[in-house]
């Protein structure tokens, strides 16, 4: 299953309000992260750090960070991520949190509708 819409960055901000707080990744090193793992990524900023897992909640990024099996992720398919990337062709990626919600940004296109881990963990 799919994970994840794409808007442009003027919908998604009338849609889900501000970013709050936000943190840059290269959109290379977001690729070589995506190549870790098959289904999903799942990001949170975490004390102003950006805490990306895989599949199974395996720690992608940064390598060797602990996380809480607890703490709550947004959950977004492997294939939305790229397609996010291949339309937004910007040299880095924005992961952004706002009020309810924890959005991806590339370029003019920014991503939402995620998933939250836990409670949806089944398979991730």
């Amino acid at each position: 299953m799919e994970v994840g819409k794409i808007y442009s960055k003027d919908e998604a901000n009338q849609l889900y309000g501000a970013v709050m707080q936000s943190k840059g990744i290269s959109s290379s090193e977001l690729t070589a992260v995506l190549s870790r793992t098959k289904n999903y990524l799942m990001f949170k900023i975490i004390n102003n750090d950006l805490v990306i897992l895989g599949d199974y909640r395996a720690v992608l990024y940064p390598e060797g960070y602990k996380v809480d099996d607890k703490e709550v992720f947004a959950v977004y398919s492997t294939g939305k991520i790229k397609e996010l990337l291949d339309t937004g062709k910007a040299a880095t990626t924005t992961i952004e949190q706002r009020k309810d919600v924890i959005s991806i940004n590339n370029g003019e296109q920014t991503m939402e509708i995620s998933n939250w881990c836990p409670p949806f963990c089944n398979g991730h």
